[in-house]
């Protein structure tokens, strides 16, 4: 006996928290067809939270995938939301998975445009959690074209935000 959920916005979160579950078992057929309905259903009910997520959450399986084209399609869906939205912290994220792709793709001048910009702005925001993924990301473009002079502070404050090797560690 099965119950009929008549609700979309309801329906798109079941969808888009299956995409989020999908993504880490590894089936992503799975995940896209969530994906694509959990968009249908966030845009017709206007739930633009579940539409962002689910945009991060394909942008994430594509670029696991090594799929920077399409990756870059579903961040350039987050960053569109993140901004109808007006959301610093939603457009934060979306710029880390944009910088993320930069690295991936050679795009190396935007990426540290736009993980500069990230930076400052997860600094601003008080952004602890997302601030040393950003700041790692963006040194590893400094390493990759041989400026360790510009990632060694990076990695340094990423380090000290993280607490990583502080008690516990």
């Amino acid at each position: 006996m099965g119950v009929e959920l008549r609700d979309p916005v309801i329906l798109a979160l079941a969808h888009r928290d299956l995409v989020l579950l999908h993504i880490w078992t590894g089936n992503p057929d799975r995940v896209r067809t969530h994906g694509q309905r959990a968009i249908e259903l966030a845009k017709s009910s206007g739930a633009k939270g579940v539409e962002f997520w689910t945009y991060w959450g394909l942008a994430v399986l594509e670029g696991l995938l090594g799929n920077t084209e399409t990756m870059a399609e579903h961040v350039d869906g987050a960053k569109r939301v993140a901004q109808e939205l007006r959301s610093p912290v939603l457009g934060l994220r979306s710029a880390e998975l944009a910088v993320e792709e930069a690295a991936a793709t050679g795009k190396w001048d935007s990426g540290i445009i736009i993980g500069e910009q990230a930076i400052a702005l997860a600094r601003s925001l008080s952004q602890n959690t997302i601030l040393p993924r950003v700041l790692v990301w963006t040194a590893l473009i400094y390493l990759s074209r041989g400026e360790v002079e510009l990632a060694r502070p990076l990695v340094e404050e990423a380090w000290a935000v993280s607490g990583a090797g502080g008690p516990g560690y």
